[in-house]
């Protein structure tokens, strides 16, 4: 009985592997696949990215990675620096809108 059961599994586990093709394997996916173009777009915008950040003046690149990539607020950053909130937020703000304006000026 308990054998039985065990083939008859076995069968239906090696018909669903008979009937996946590349497209339900595709469909299955998680995270379809990036095309190469794509791959290289998203390689390109992130060494972009990395230089215009390496590009800011140090106390705004310091603000901006401290608040974008390590996740900290403003008033955490103020308090790490010991100055005003409002200094933080000016910096992070310039320091974006500089890098939005530098990428731009890339896809032109």
């Amino acid at each position: 009985m308990k054998q039985e059961r065990n083939l008859r599994r076995s069968d239906e586990r090696h018909i669903e592997q008979s009937d996946l093709s590349d497209e339900t394997l595709h469909n299955r996916a998680l995270h379809p696949p990036e095309s190469v173009e794509e791959t290289v777009f998203d390689s390109l915008r992130n060494e972009h990215l990395r230089q215009s950040i390496a590009e800011l003046p140090e106390i705004q690149r310091r603000r901006f990675v401290l608040h974008h990539e390590f996740g900290f607020t403003y008033v955490q950053i103020a308090e790490m620096e010991s100055c005003k909130k409002q200094s933080v937020c000016d910096s992070v703000m310039l320091a974006e809108k500089r890098i939005r304006e530098k990428l731009k000026n890339l896809e032109d």
